[in-house]
């Protein structure tokens, strides 16, 4: 599988972007393999003993290796959470005709509902309905504008350029209607709707004249996110992927030479498995929103603002 056959379906929209956040967040540490040296992996991040005296939060200490792994599982590629990213990543995985399999801690997908705002840019959708698209330059430099140049610019970008082929790919195979406005109402034959944001513009609307403008580009789908990724997941486990709900991945699994090889984690009852990854492992594991002793570490100055996501 192709760096590039990966990076191609990476940012679905904004919405996406704001899913895929920091990505190891959710992991406690990463361990050497059984075979490496332990305690020199231990020693680059402190032990529990000295986190505390040396201003380390306890996070930053890798956990002890399972030394009761029960069982031992092989695959290309390891997905780590199935969110919107890893249920995405999975797929495209999976289309590429390697064996993946995928591991999240919930019982089921973990999305958020209200996550469902994707760009289309260049989408069948888009030409269908006739939308007229800003250009690339006024877009991105907006948006950069909007959050103060905080982004990466580059990212934008892409997601500006491939949007659009990234949801065709994403709804593709799902039964849904696609609403002419935002103000059609469904005609209730499909129970997925995909409806276009703010379409069509206001007569008279001219967005030069404003300080925040919207450009169109973008739809929401309806009732949630959650039937795109219920269709993703029927397609790769019709590609041969394995998905293990109810379980969480404890920490990374490095060789020697610290090159990550896969990943021991755990069911709910504390049942290790050792899930040897050939190809690598894709790190989906939400953003640090959700953990205020990451958060006091790694950005202080947002103690006083409540995290847009709950930790689930």
């Amino acid at each position: 599988m192709t760096r590039e056959s990966m990076s191609r379906r990476s940012f679905l929209g904004l919405g996406a972007l704001a899913a895929a956040g920091v990505g190891a967040a959710g992991l406690a540490g990463c361990a050497p393999a059984a075979s490496g040296n332990s305690e020199a992996a231990l020693s680059e991040t402190g032990t529990e003993g000295t986190a505390a005296a040396s201003g380390q939060p306890a996070f930053m200490t890798a956990p002890a290796v399972p030394t009761d792994v029960a069982d031992t599982k092989d695959c290309d590629v390891l997905v780590l959470g199935l969110g919107l990213s890893g249920i995405c990543a999975a797929r495209a995985a999976s289309e590429a005709g390697v064996k993946v399999i995928g591991v999240e801690k919930q019982e089921q997908l973990g999305v958020i509902g209200m996550a469902g705002d994707f760009g289309i840019y260049g989408s069948k959708i888009q030409k269908d309905l006739g939308m007229e698209l800003a250009s690339k330059g006024e877009v991105v430099n907006q948006l950069m504008k909007d959050m103060t140049f905080r982004p990466n610019a580059r990212l934008l970008g892409y997601w500006y350029d491939h949007s659009g082929e990234d949801f065709d790919w994403l709804v593709e195979g799902a039964d849904y209607e696609v609403v002419p406005t935002s103000a059609t109402p469904a005609s209730g034959e499909k129970e997925y709707v995909v409806r276009p944001k703010c379409f069509p513009v206001l007569e008279g609307y001219d967005r030069s004249t404003e300080l925040f403008p919207f450009f169109n580009g973008t739809v929401t789908t309806e009732p949630s996110v959650g039937w795109c990724m219920e269709s993703s997941q029927a397609l790769a486990e019709g590609n041969g992927a394995e998905f293990l709900f109810g379980t969480f991945a404890e920490q990374l699994i490095k060789d020697d030479s610290g090159r990550v090889t896969g990943a021991y984690v755990r069911d709910k009852s504390g049942t290790y498995t050792q899930i040897n990854a050939k190809n690598g492992v894709i790190l989906c594991c939400g953003d640090i929103s959700g953990n205020p002793e990451m958060l006091n570490y790694y950005v202080p100055w947002v103690e006083n603002i409540a995290p847009f996501y709950p930790n689930i």
